[in-house]
């Protein structure tokens, strides 16, 4: 049996086990088939509700354009891992992972290999961790001043125990750096968060307007039964802020990294895209939400000795019909590409790597490079 042919009968396989175990309760004499029956009904009710678009964005999938033509070539479902179970959404993370290295969603996404946490991912999950307390106090009006350095030093603290939790429960892979440079960066990273970015969101204390951690989810066509799934850090409804005045929707990524985004590299990434046309989904009476990343360079040494400074800066996204059109058509791409290397390749011989002269492809910054065909290479 070629490649091909092995590739379209796992995932027939996969399909149908997990097709019959998901409704297995309607064939099962102990159970009430009437209502097993309305279950399942009721299911396909609540996914078709989802797929509804508002109609600020039904023109999204006008049926003369490129898109259009992507979105016929859908598969209906993604490859299903090599656990046998199916891969039912596809995020702006794994998305961003299969454009900058196949192997790299092979790895994560069909081979099911986990691996530890980066330095820079650990830093910002920690820092993360005030920033979403203080959040849901501004909700109620309890958010203590965090110009006050007393108050300061009880958020960086909250953030330091993250790590230490984080250190003592799962693997890190410091890469060059130490643990004690990876605190004094939590440290910076946590001041540099609130003296940079906590000033937005005065203007909603006690307006209950703040959502965090939000679920956006949504199909690209009808006859797929997969979606794209988006967890948008912060947002924010449309209403009245504390002073009264009129605010539309906006939503907040927070990104603390190496390198910061341009506002040219922004506008590429999927997060806009995914989170935008989600909540104008979800809300298809609010105007389409403005997007901002919120930025923190974290101060590091890098693999050649020199010193990267603190740094804080917000990069606006337009959240247009024109850039949620051509997000979707790079969400419909990755999709296409990802079904047709599977179906070529199967899900064991590698369909491609980094370039050699990428970021990515270094053992430093690389969580899958050990389990890579093509690592360790001069």
């Amino acid at each position: 049996m070629d490649l091909a042919a092995r590739a379209d009968k796992q995932a027939q396989d996969a399909h149908a086990f997990t097709d019959d175990a998901l409704w297995a309760a309607s064939d099962d004499p102990g159970v009430d088939r009437d209502r097993a029956k309305q279950l399942k009904a009721l299911n396909r009710d609540e996914h078709d509700r989802i797929i509804r678009l508002p109609a600020e964005v039904a023109d999204l999938l006008s049926p003369s354009d490129r898109l259009a033509q992507l979105l016929d070539r859908l598969p209906e479902r993604l490859p299903v891992r090599l656990n046998g179970m199916r891969n039912m959404h596809l995020s702006p993370s794994a998305a961003a992972a299969f454009q900058a290295c196949p192997w790299k969603w092979q790895t994560r996404y069909l081979h099911g290999v986990k691996s530890p946490s980066g330095a820079a991912a650990v830093v910002g999950s920690c820092v993360e961790t005030p920033v979403e307390w203080w959040l849901s106090q501004i909700n109620d009006d309890t958010a203590p001043d965090p110009s006050d350095e007393h108050v300061l030093r009880a958020l960086v603290a909250s953030a330091l125990l993250t790590f230490q939790r984080k250190a003592a429960a799962e693997a890190i892979e410091f890469g060059h750096e130490t643990p004690q440079e990876i605190l004094a960066q939590i440290d910076a990273c946590t001041r540099g968060w609130f003296a940079a970015h906590a000033e937005r969101f005065e203007r909603y204390r006690g307006t209950g307007l703040l959502e965090l951690q939000s679920n956006f989810s949504f199909r690209l066509a009808a006859h797929t039964d997969w979606y794209v799934l988006g967890k948008a850090d912060i947002y924010a409804r449309g209403g009245q802020d504390r002073d009264g005045t009129a605010v539309g929707p906006v939503l907040w990524d927070t990104k603390i990294k190496a390198r910061m985004l341009s506002k040219s590299s922004a506008a590429k990434e999927f997060q806009p895209v995914a989170y935008g046309l989600g909540a104008a989904i979800q809300n298809p009476d609010s105007p389409l939400p403005s997007f901002e990343f919120l930025q923190v360079r974290r101060p590091h040494t890098d693999a050649g000795g020199r010193t990267v400074s603190l740094g804080a800066s917000r990069v606006p996204v337009n959240v247009t019909r024109e850039q949620l059109r051509a997000g979707l058509e790079r969400f419909a791409t990755v999709a296409v590409q990802i079904d047709t290397l599977y179906r070529t390749l199967g899900p064991d011989l590698p369909w491609g790597y980094a370039a050699s002269d990428h970021t990515l492809c270094d053992r430093r910054y690389c969580p899958v490079w050990d389990h890579c065909p093509q690592g360790g290479r001069p």
